[in-house]
């Protein structure tokens, strides 16, 4: 157990204890894998567990700019408590989300388009795609991970 170990099974193995291990080290994945692909953060709900692969779109809150709105697969929106865009970056893969300007952030999957300074995105709001600026500060990032894309 220094060494990290899941489990051990003495001789003579027995088959039931075996597979005992073999699931013990597949929950202990299993719940590493989920961890690596969420974040918690605090919502108006309390503590929320935000997946990777639900966001969509960030943006700053208009009623308090400490707050983030967090656009989730399923037109679902969620209101993140006190929380900073250098925070949320550190939280979400790199390679799936970008900063395009001071108010707001996108998956890059969300893109449908986008031009010198306009992202089209494929997030409705009101029936209407979201527009969104790119601006001058964050262009040169955000073109750099769509060539890699």
């Amino acid at each position: 157990f220094d060494l990290n170990a899941i489990d051990y099974v003495l001789k003579p193995i027995k088959r039931e204890r075996l597979q005992q291990a073999i699931q013990k080290a597949i929950d202990l994945l299993d719940k590493s894998i989920v961890f690596e692909k969420s974040v918690q953060f605090n919502s108006e709900k309390g503590r929320v567990l935000l997946y990777f692969n639900q966001v969509k779109y960030v943006r700053v809150s208009s009623v308090d700019s400490r707050d983030k709105i967090v656009y989730l697969d399923g037109n679902k929106k969620l209101v993140l408590k006190n929380v900073s865009f250098e925070k949320l970056l550190k939280s979400l893969p790199l390679n799936q989300f970008c900063r395009i300007n001071k108010k707001e952030l996108i998956a890059l999957k969300t893109i449908q388009y986008f031009s010198h300074n306009e992202i089209m995105t494929n997030i409705t709001e009101a029936g209407k795609p979201i527009a969104c600026v790119l601006t001058g500060t964050y262009r040169l990032n955000f073109m750099k991970k769509m060539r890699q894309k």
